[in-house]
């Protein structure tokens, strides 16, 4: 297989500035663009803001979130230097990981994960775990590590495939700078990554039940979150009336088993009543 067939030409939108380095091309990976919806959420602010979704979770199905916007360009990058190996590294639930691993099936790249977890194991409970299985990835367990340990690691792999003739490339962990972005709160992260509490817990419920969009305890439920407290606490940060959601995906997360008793307390499974069945089957 020829993988540059698999690359695009690809022209910068002509508000990016000309001091930044921009790719030349691109995979074409995401269903694009994505719709920007009416979001009727309850309970927000003081019922005067209007809220939108952008809906940047049906970029695509196994594929879907906004990681896959940024893998269109690392893995072009990876082809156009004759790579055949993708490496990246994430928590064991990554939609990172998973978006990489499907991503490389599609390509025909070989991929392979480092997952960092706390647990004796990690299990295919995770949806994302269980796609990148599905998708070929190589999955390797380690004990959660620091920054500059994973590098090395991911370095030290890269090494030996190349032993047996692969070119690897690894996929940075910064992969998307935010430096340049403004206003920007990290009050709301709890404990630390994947950290979820109980009115986090039901407001994710909440949005569900009454909107139909799913948002995850990692990334877009504390997000909401803290929307739904700083319209509280800190109005003047927005500028308008009109709040706009980037709806980062995150699906297989609410799969997990983190929310399932949760879940499993507001919508229990009952028996069909008796009363309701046929006669015929009552007598019987």
């Amino acid at each position: 297989m020829c993988l540059r067939s698999k690359l695009v030409p690809w022209t910068p939108p002509r508000w990016v500035p000309s001091t930044v380095k921009v790719p030349s091309s691109k995979c074409v990976l995401a269903n694009v663009p994505t719709p920007i919806e009416k979001w009727n959420l309850k309970d927000f602010g003081d019922g005067k803001q209007q809220f939108f979704i952008k809906r940047d979770d049906l970029t695509g199905t196994s594929l879907t979130g906004n990681k896959i916007r940024k893998l269109e360009f690392l893995l072009a990058d990876a082809i156009e230097k004759g790579c055949d190996t993708i490496i990246a590294w994430g928590a064991s639930t990554s939609n990172h990981c998973r978006s990489t691993a499907v991503a490389c099936a599609e390509l025909g790249l070989e991929c392979h994960l480092l997952l960092t977890s706390n647990e004796s194991e990690i299990t295919y409970d995770s949806g994302n775990i269980t796609l990148a299985a599905l998708s070929g990835a190589h999955m390797y367990k380690m004990e959660t590590c620091s920054f500059d340990e994973a590098d090395k690691r991911m370095e030290n792999l890269s090494s030996h495939l190349a032993k047996s003739g692969k070119k690897a490339y690894i996929i940075p962990r910064d992969g998307v700078k935010i430096e340049d972005l403004i206003d920007i709160t990290d009050d709301y992260v709890g404990k630390g990554y994947g950290d979820a509490w109980p009115e986090l817990k039901e407001l994710i419920l909440e949005v569900a039940q009454s909107t139909g969009i799913f948002l995850d305890r990692v990334y877009t439920g504390k997000a909401i979150y803290a929307i739904k407290e700083e319209l509280i606490k800190n109005p003047e940060r927005f500028a308008g009336d009109k709040i706009l959601f980037l709806h980062t995906g995150g699906l297989f997360g609410v799969t997990d088993g983190s929310l399932t008793s949760e879940i499993i307390e507001k919508r229990k499974i009952i028996p069909f009543p008796s009363e309701l069945t046929s006669t015929r089957e009552n007598q019987n």
